[in-house]
């Protein structure tokens, strides 16, 4: 096939031929992309057989090639899960909340009316009209003055983690208020148990099981509810609940789960779960610089957004913010998703409380049995007193622990990556056309020397015709001297001499002499 390459090609320029290489065949006979070299080698119905495999195979694979190329353009991602025992998990945060925001201790019955309307404002987010706003502000504006503050004042009147706590035990280890956490939520004042704040080191489960984790007897002290309509209270008694882990907030609205008195709850945690998500393009996770919160999460980025918005249309500040329609989609664009997270999916189950078993080991307790002899010596606080009736409606038990010692890790990944892509066209041309990076060599090289050879004909095109016209002057100068140079004889008859066309002298004489 070398010797192709050797047979010329004359381009006709009206005067001589100018001799360049076929460098089409040259190259469809020394290509290494398959089929090209059968249609210059073969002739007739063959030629054309193999023209038309060529064609369909090379539409072919640009179909192919083109999907590969759409299907990435796509950024699709794949989910990988992996499960790790573990000897020793680090146990999550547990906050809990009582499902009244105050106690109505020292609070006159008009005081605790406003109060609640101004919490179902604040904080519940519930809609108040504006009447029923003005009066509570200028109710609280009078009594307690200019400066009230609506956050002081259900700290003030808050149920106590001390009251609330009447047993703690973490593991073997005895436990109790001090190891709580205050925290503000959208619940109002709760408390937060391994909350790895200052003070509050991180604590492991190293084994499994409800006996090994956190136990809590609560008392939601359900006799110091505010006596007001359910118009201005909410209908639930008991303790809102939420697991999470210790650099995030407690979400309670969303994520917290109820535990009803004279009920024991067990919250099994399946599993520590840790999702890596990726960000933009392939997803949506990402992370912003918070300026009041240590560590980014989306319920503390909502509530920082609160508070901006809040301080931005009123020149207020509380701890949470009424947001309309339109800000809360400006907030779930403004707060995504983080691209590391660790959650605690649990399971929750209830059993009842054995009373009579409770009031016969309440001796063991101190502070169980003093909180039974004080209500029960006060019948301000619960008339027609019994000790029964007393455990049904105000006392939780409570644990909290992990089923099992694992941790499942979800890594979002890409699916398809540039070399993969670079990989499946790869494929795709070698398996349709027999074409690779050689083969884009070659076409390069072929394209570079048609262009070489286009400015090399260009450029002998121009030196031909400066040639010829050269010689066209040169011949009309020539022709134009031959006049000038002819003569007639002279009166001496001597020999004249001419120039001849091709510019030697001839000698004559005269034919008299």
């Amino acid at each position: 096939m070398g010797s192709k390459s050797e047979n010329p090609r004359k381009v006709s320029n009206g005067q001589t031929d100018i001799v360049s290489f076929d460098l089409e065949e040259n190259f469809a006979t020394s290509t290494t992309c398959h089929g090209v070299a059968h249609i210059f080698e073969t002739k007739g119905s063959r030629r054309s057989m193999w023209f038309g495999i060529t064609l369909v195979s090379t539409i072919a694979c640009l179909v192919q090639c083109c999907i590969i190329v759409y299907d990435a353009s796509l950024y699709p991602t794949r989910v990988n899960i992996k499960v790790k025992y573990n000897t020793q998990s680090l146990f999550p945060s547990v906050t809990l909340c009582n499902t009244n925001l105050i106690a109505s201790i020292d609070n006159t019955r008009e005081e605790l009316k406003y109060a609640m309307l101004l919490y179902r404002h604040y904080y519940a987010k519930n809609q108040i009209t504006h009447q029923e706003l003005q009066s509570a502000e200028n109710y609280f504006n009078r009594v307690y003055g200019k400066n009230f503050s609506l956050e002081e004042y259900v700290a003030r009147y808050r149920f106590k983690a001390e009251d609330m706590i009447v047993s703690c035990q973490w593991g073997e280890e005895p436990c109790g208020s001090a190891n709580f956490s205050q925290v503000i939520t959208d619940y109002g004042t709760c408390y937060t148990f391994n909350s790895g704040q200052k003070g509050y080191p991180l604590l492991y489960q190293t084994i499994s099981g409800s006996s090994h984790g956190l136990r809590l007897a609560i008392n939601v002290q359900q006799y110091v509810y505010p006596t007001l309509p359910l118009s201005f209270l909410t209908p639930d008694a008991g303790i809102r609940l939420s697991v999470h882990h210790y650099n995030e907030i407690a979400n309670m609205g969303s994520r917290g789960v109820f535990v009803p008195p004279g009920m024991h709850g067990y919250i099994a945690i399946t599993d520590t779960h840790v999702l890596s998500n990726l960000g933009p393009p392939w997803g949506e996770c990402g992370q912003k610089n918070l300026q009041y919160f240590r560590y980014y999460s989306r319920s503390a980025c909502r509530r920082e957004f609160e508070a901006n918005l809040a301080a931005q249309q009123c020149n207020c500040s509380y701890q949470q913010a009424t947001v309309n329609t339109e800000n809360k989609k400006t907030l779930n664009s403004f707060c995504p998703y983080p691209c590391q997270q660790t959650e605690y999916p649990i399971i929750l189950s209830y059993a009842g409380i054995a009373t009579n078993a409770i009031i016969d080991s309440s001796s063991h307790n101190g502070k169980l049995a003093n909180l039974l002899d004080s209500v029960k010596n006060d019948p301000s606080k619960y008339p027609n007193y019994t000790s029964e009736a007393f455990i049904r409606e105000n006392l939780i038990y409570l644990d909290v622990y992990f089923r099992e010692l694992i941790t499942s890790t979800t890594t979002e990944s890409k699916a398809t990556g540039y070399a993969q892509v670079l990989s499946d066209v790869g494929g795709q041309l070698g398996l349709f056309i027999g074409a690779s990076i050689i083969t884009l060599c070659e076409i390069i090289t072929y394209l570079c020397d048609r262009c070489e050879r286009k400015k090399r004909e260009k450029r002998e095109m121009r030196i031909h015709r400066q040639s010829q016209m050269i010689r066209d002057i040169m011949q009309v100068g020539v022709e134009k001297k031959d006049l000038q140079t002819e003569t007639k004889p002279n009166k001496n008859n001597d020999f004249v001499f001419n120039t001849s066309e091709d510019g030697q002298e001839t000698s004559s004489t005269n034919p008299n002499v």
